[in-house]
């Protein structure tokens, strides 16, 4: 067995480690720290399967390793990030409340297991990836921390819980959403994705942190809107 048939699942593996220091700087209170290990982690997420078509060294080994990989660090990361965030609104109420959050996590894990056996999603997805649903309960937890837009106020208990069972929903929805993986770098057959990151990266200087819950939001958007081009 060559070197390069490992290079992949050495890649799935760096995920997961970014995965677990994410949780861990989520428990010693580096909440920009969990943004980065959750950026880096995004990027070898992509970067594996990457790998795996150049080299030519796909496996069902590799494709059960992103799974797991994924479940770490897009399924129990931002469920805990949810219980962080509610349980810090918890004042009175019952500190069960915060549990409510590892709705997230369990929805996540029947998505990546529905998604494994799933042939629709070769080239788009039905339903919101996981990836993108970390980045926006990440995002709640930058808006939280930075205080960006003035929006930390909004989130409350309430507003958390229902952000938390709208996510868990938007994880195993039949909505057709637009995939971030290309191709090819053509224009034709990658508009809505080139649309969608023009529009993002234009509204980085003027919203800061909130880039990834309103971007998110956008995502979904834009979706909805261009659906018959994506389905």
């Amino acid at each position: 067995m060559s070197i390069k048939q490992y290079i992949p699942n050495t890649i799935t593996l760096a995920n997961v480690l970014c995965g677990c220091l994410a949780i861990l700087s989520l428990f010693q209170g580096e909440y920009t720290m969990v943004f980065w290990y959750g950026f880096i982690a995004g990027w070898l997420d992509l970067g594996d399967g990457l790998a795996a078509r150049v080299l030519n060294v796909k496996s069902d080994l590799g494709m059960q390793l992103d799974s797991l990989a994924d479940m770490v660090t897009f399924g129990v990361l931002p469920g805990f990030v949810m219980y962080h965030l509610i349980a810090e609104n918890i004042t009175t109420e019952s500190e069960y409340l915060a549990y409510i959050g590892f709705v997230v996590t369990l929805s996540a894990c029947l998505r990546l297991a529905i998604f494994n056996l799933d042939t629709r999603q070769t080239s788009n997805f039905v339903g919101i990836p996981t990836p993108a649903n970390t980045a926006f309960i990440v995002g709640l937890l930058l808006i939280w921390h930075h205080e960006s837009l003035g929006l930390q106020e909004y989130l409350t208990i309430p507003v958390l819980i229902i952000l938390s069972l709208i996510s868990a929903f938007l994880l195993n929805s039949p909505f057709p959403m637009f995939s971030f993986k290309m191709k090819n770098t053509k224009w034709e057959g990658n508009e809505v994705l080139y649309l969608y990151l023009i529009i993002t990266l234009g509204l980085i200087p003027f919203v800061g942190w909130a880039i990834f819950t309103l971007g998110f939001i956008l995502y979904v958007l834009m979706s909805v809107l261009f659906r018959k081009k994506i389905a």
